[in-house]
């Protein structure tokens, strides 16, 4: 139970933040490249944790498809 509540966690970190700068700037490469650099960041705090990329990267690309659904 407490992996699963680590690995919604790490989930959703990176696609606030990837959020929150959306809002701010306004610009859908902004939030991809926070998505994805702060996936990279918690690989590099966590290292035994390795998968945690992968789906950090899956989730920028959910989260870009998601804003290209709501932007139709």
């Amino acid at each position: 139970m407490i992996v699963l509540f680590t690995y919604l966690l790490y989930f959703l970190i990176p696609l606030m933040i990837g959020s929150i700068l959306f809002i701010i700037f306004k610009n859908k490469y902004w939030g991809m490249f926070a998505t994805v650099l702060s996936g990279f960041l918690f690989v590099y705090l966590y290292p035994n944790i390795r998968s945690i990329w992968l789906l950090t990267i899956a989730f920028g690309l959910l989260w870009i498809l998601i804003y290209l659904s709501f932007k139709r």
